[in-house]
Formats: C-alpha cells, sequence, structure tokens
C-alpha cells in the first residue's frame, strides 16, 4: 500500500537520500531544485533553490560532535556544489569547511578534488561512494572504469587500483552496509554488477579486518597466478583510453574549460591526512544482475553442456543452468558487441568496439585465452561466425 505520495516537482527526481538516522529524505530534481520531507509523516519540510542545472548528488552532514542531520551538500550537471541547511536556505562554503558529511557522493567536493583530471581530457566521474568505514572511495567515470582510492583524494597523485566490466558510462557505484560489496549500474548495458569487496595479502599476512566470507585464499590464485603473455595484451587498457582522449583534446586545440567548483571549496580548518599508496583491497565480480539486448542482436547462446553464454558490457556471463551460478570472462579489451560458438569444441570467438577492434578466442569451460586476433578490422567487429567445420572464422 502507498504510504505517502506527492507530486511537489513537476520534473524527473534524479537523486534521493536518506539522513543517517532516517529521519530526513531529500530528492533532488530536473527542475534544479532539492526537495526535503521529514519521514515521521512525510511532511513538506523546504524546498532548496539556486542551482542552474539538474541535481546529480545529494549528501546530508552534521556539526562536528552531533549525529543530527543539518545541512546537506549538493551536485549539479552544470558543475556546480552548493551547501544548504534542512530548512532550504542556502549556506557558504566556509561555513561548511568543517561539517562532517555522513556519505560521500557528491563528486564535486574538497576531499574528492584530487580524482579529477586537471587536464582537458574529457574524462568526467559520474558517480563516487564512500566506504562506510570512511577510509576508501570508489569512483566511476564515463569511460566504464570503477576505480577505488584512499579517501580523502586532495591531490592528483594518488595511487588507485582500477576495474572494468561495464560499457562506457557507469551511471552509480554503491558499497553496501557492511563494505562488503560494491553495486554499479550501467547507464548504456542497463545492468547491476555485484562485486565481492576483498582484502589483499599484505607483508606479514593477512590484515585484521579482513573477514572471512572474503574468500581470500581463491583470491589470491586469481589475482597472482601467472598469466599469459596474450593475457596481458588483452588487459593492458587502464591507459589506452586516457591516452585517447588526451590525443582527440591535443586535435581540438582548445583552451581547457574553468572548473568553477574549485573556486567554491574551501579546505576543512584541520583537514584529513593524506595517504597517497594504493588501497589494499581488490574487486571481485560476484555476479550480473540483467542482460541487455538494446544494443546488440544475437549475443546470447546455449553452451553443449546446457550452460548459457551472453555478453554484458565488456564482460562475457556464463550462467549454469544446474547450480545457478555464473562465471566470466574478462579479458576483453573494449566493449563485447559480437558472439560466435565452434560447432564441436567448447571455445567462443568474442567481437569488440575500438579503433583496432580485437577478436578473443578462449575455453569457456576453463575460461581461459586461446588466440587473440587484432589489426584487420576498424572500429567494430558486428558479426562472428564459424564454419560448419570448424577450421575458419
Amino acid at each position: 500500500s502507498i504510504v505517502y505520495q506527492a507530486r511537489d516537482s513537476k520534473k524527473s527526481l534524479t537523486d534521493c537520500k536518506y539522513s543517517r538516522d532516517g529521519k530526513l529524505l531529500a530528492f533532488g530534481s530536473q527542475d534544479h531544485c532539492i526537495y526535503i520531507y521529514d519521514t515521521k509523516e512525510f511532511s513538506f519540510l523546504a524546498k532548496a533553490k539556486g542551482h542552474s542545472s539538474a541535481i546529480t548528488h545529494i549528501d546530508f552532514g552534521c556539526e562536528q560532535g552531533k549525529e543530527s542531520p543539518d545541512f546537506l551538500q549538493s551536485n549539479s550537471e552544470s558543475g556546480e556544489i552548493m551547501f544548504w541547511n534542512i530548512k532550504g536556505k542556502k549556506l557558504t562554503p566556509r561555513s561548511q569547511r568543517d561539517t562532517k558529511w555522513e556519505t560521500q557522493t557528491c563528486t564535486l567536493s574538497w576531499s574528492l578534488k584530487g580524482a579529477h583530471s586537471m587536464c582537458d581530457d574529457k574524462l568526467v566521474l559520474q558517480s563516487c561512494c564512500r566506504t562506510n568505514k570512511g577510509d576508501l572511495i570508489a569512483t566511476a567515470d564515463n569511460i566504464g572504469r570503477i576505480c577505488i582510492r584512499r579517501f580523502p583524494v586532495i591531490h592528483d597523485n594518488h595511487f588507485f587500483s582500477v576495474f572494468r566490466g561495464h560499457s562506457a558510462v557507469i551511471a552509480n557505484v554503491k558499497f553496501s552496509c557492511d563494505d562488503m560489496w560494491l553495486f554499479s549500474t550501467g547507464a548504456e548495458d542497463s545492468c547491476l554488477f555485484q562485486w565481492r569487496h576483498v582484502i589483499d595479502i599484505v607483508e606479514g599476512g593477512i590484515p585484521s579486518d579482513a573477514t572471512e566470507k572474503s574468500d581470500l585464499s581463491r583470491t589470491i590464485d586469481n589475482l597472482y597466478e601467472k598469466r599469459s603473455l596474450e593475457w596481458e595484451v588483452a588487459n593492458n587498457d587502464a591507459m589506452d583510453y586516457v591516452f585517447e582522449f588526451e590525443e582527440d583534446a591535443k586535435k581540438e586545440e582548445s583552451t581547457p574549460p574553468t572548473r568553477q567548483w574549485l573556486r567554491t571549496i574551501v579546505a576543512p580548518s584541520q583537514p584529513l591526512k593524506h595517504d597517497p599508496s594504493q588501497p589494499l583491497s581488490n574487486l571481485l565480480l560476484e555476479w550480473v544482475h540483467g542482460y541487455s539486448a538494446a544494443k546488440y542482436s544475437n549475443n546470447i547462446f546455449c553452451c553443449v553442456d546446457g550452460d548459457i553464454l551472453y555478453n554484458v558490457g565488456r564482460t562475457l556471463v556464463k550462467r549454469s543452468t544446474k547450480n545457478k551460478r555464473q562465471q566470466f570472462y574478462q579479458e576483453a579489451k573494449d566493449e563485447i558487441i559480437s558472439l560466435a560458438l565452434h560447432p564441436t569444441k567448447p571455445v567462443c570467438a568474442v567481437g569488440q568496439m575500438g579503433q583496432a577492434p580485437i577478436i578473443n578466442i578462449f575455453n569457456y569451460e576453463t575460461m581461459d585465452t586461446v588466440q587473440l586476433i587484432s589489426g584487420h578490422h576498424r572500429q567494430a567487429i558486428s558479426v562472428l561466425k564459424f564454419d560448419p567445420s570448424g577450421k575458419h572464422l
């Protein structure tokens, strides 16, 4: 049954956020405003108006030493960061320099300024989420990367870990309450990825905060086993996209855009310790929720053993019909757009997008790469098919 219903905004809602104590609820809207409600009776409290474009992110905050939320910070599509009290009054950035933010989903803020590129390389942070412990932050960008950094990210010399699975833009990322899982949604593939957040082995043994459910032994085997040269070539993509964007920016010979929000933020009176080292954690893809056939056809197949193969973004999913488990082939360099199964062997070929797209041929029983074919196509490999004998592709 419907508990409460209202249409205070005449346009679509873009973000929603509960305060940590559950007493307040805020919505961002396409009409450039934020609507704040009391959850006890869902009474309308305030309307914060001041942004020049649609709201993208909202965070609740409180004064140091207090637990009840008193403030909000918000971002908009036009690259603004603004601060408010829960009555909808706009506040100055300096007055909020020491506010303790309950969450960190605003991509434009002082504590995340080092994650933004200072060059006009077209990289855009689409979303972010800080762990509930507060020591790490996950960011998602417009080229399909999920990056894990130590929090806060003050300077641009931070080391970080990169994970890929989605195609192009990632709409949102979110840690679970216990920080054991990270969920990410793709803007184009329309699927939800569930990642297991695990702790790496460090010198001296396993960190004290590693959990029993982290499957550390299996994780270490997967991460540190010796890989083939083909595997290294297929996965040497973390910087390729960055270089492509930088080259495009040089060709345009345009002046880098002025980031007005950098003039708005104010450093805390007692900044948090800056640690640029790479975090001792990893993400393992645990489950892919959903299937996308909006852009491509003929991208789902039934294997000889009855398992199902299909692609989502740059990930190929093998779904077992017997034990309801999933396995993943993640060695594609770019978005997968075509598949072909060998007529007699447990072999699958995948075609990708890209300026010089690659065909990956792999064994779908062991999920190991058999061969890479490159240098023959341009832009994209739209169709693949083995001949009846299986000797030619």
